[in-house]
């Protein structure tokens, strides 16, 4: 009896505990209407100059009224959009996003700050537009215009006729714009150069029967457009390659700005790396043991399970071969450079050699050990 009067007890003064904990709760955190309607404008605003600066990116994501542009980029617009991202970025910043209630908004505020420290990175300090010569020739910006649900096929030739036509003002930037761009970067747009200008040929022609009306100025622009191709990437061969670099890293400082200003990442560069490095040897000591206790799959040592990483990495090198027709060195260092560490390919850190060095200093790929 005295044990289930001291259960009873215990339940009627839970039950009492429940009841005080309820009365005093704290009331829901209600929404600040003011606060919402200005994130949610800052968030429209910031979109809708974005889009404005990159309309393939505004087609891509279905913003349509871009679709018959292609984006400006002489230093004055580069220039302008840098100002425009510097303001944006403030206003972000000073807002109080952590006041917002609901998580998604808080989630994008942070995503909207990332998103313009990332794109004031690439223009300011890395220069992407001073260093990369594929970035003329936005050769998706026509490729996107062969989607079917994007639009009707006259409104798309259209569109095509408008971007071929600002095709030659964009690649004319490029020429006043690009300064020591790495040899990669540079003979990778020599080759695409070539093959926008058949591309493009191909294109014009699947279009014109739906606007046989536009045929006159699609092969107008389309001759136009090859002329300037033709142009750019003469000046790429003569004028930008003799001075290319060869290393396409950006460096050290800017990798570690990647990592802290968009990527939120308190950590020096060095730091990380060692992490890393952690990471790795964990990995394999794991690996090792793997393969010891595996002997199914006929890697009994760590040896033989990075030999047959190396043997997928060579299949992966022979496809891109035969399926994109590049080089094999360049294949090679591409896939080189996702195998491995790719923070210190980026970032040129010294004690690791580049893709090239580590494919010539590598023995050829042998058969699996029987």
């Amino acid at each position: 009896m005295l044990a289930a009067f001291s259960r009873f007890s215990v339940l009627v003064l839970s039950c009492l505990l429940a009841l005080s904990g309820c009365q005093h709760a704290e009331p829901p955190v209600q929404p600040d209407p003011r606060l919402i309607e200005r994130f949610d404008a800052l968030r429209s605003t910031y979109w809708l100059d974005y889009w404005a600066s990159h309309p393939i990116e505004a087609t891509a994501s279905g913003y349509l009224i871009y679709a018959d542009r292609l984006p400006a980029r002489r230093r004055a617009d580069l220039e302008r959009e840098i100002e425009q991202v510097r303001h944006e970025l403030a206003a972000l910043e000073r807002f109080r996003g952590d006041a917002l209630t609901d998580p998604a908004r808080q989630n994008e505020w942070h995503r909207l700050i990332r998103h313009a420290r990332e794109r004031l990175l690439l223009l300011e300090r890395v220069g992407q537009w001073q260093r990369d010569p594929r970035l003329y020739l936005a050769a998706s910006a026509f490729e996107q215009l062969t989607e079917e649900t994007l639009a009707a096929r006259e409104r798309r030739a259209q569109w095509m006729l408008a971007r071929l036509q600002q095709l030659p003002y964009l690649l004319a930037a490029g020429q006043d714009n690009l300064n020591r761009a790495p040899q990669r970067f540079t003979l990778s747009a020599m080759r695409q150069a070539s093959a926008l200008s058949e591309r493009l040929a191909t294109l014009v022609e699947s279009l014109i029967p739906a606007a046989p009306e536009l045929s006159d100025g699609l092969q107008s622009a389309l001759l136009a457009a090859q002329t300037a191709l033709l142009e750019y990437r003469r000046h790429l061969e003569t004028v930008v390659l003799p001075e290319s670099l060869a290393s396409a890293a950006i460096g050290p400082a800017r990798y570690e700005d990647f990592l802290q200003e968009v990527h939120g990442l308190d950590l020096s560069l060095d730091q990380w790396l060692e992490q890393l490095d952690e990471q790795w040897e964990a990995a394999a000591d794991a690996g090792s043991l793997l393969a010891e206790d595996r002997n199914h799959l006929a890697l009994t040592r760590l040896d033989a399970l990075l030999h047959s990483q190396r043997m997928s990495a060579d299949q992966a090198r022979h496809f891109l071969i035969d399926q994109l027709g590049m080089a094999h060195a360049e294949t090679a260092a591409v896939v080189d450079a996702l195998l491995t560490h790719p923070a210190r390919v980026l970032a040129g850190d010294a004690p690791w050699p580049s893709p090239q060095t580590r494919l010539a200093a590598e023995p050829p790929i042998q058969a699996p050990p029987s």
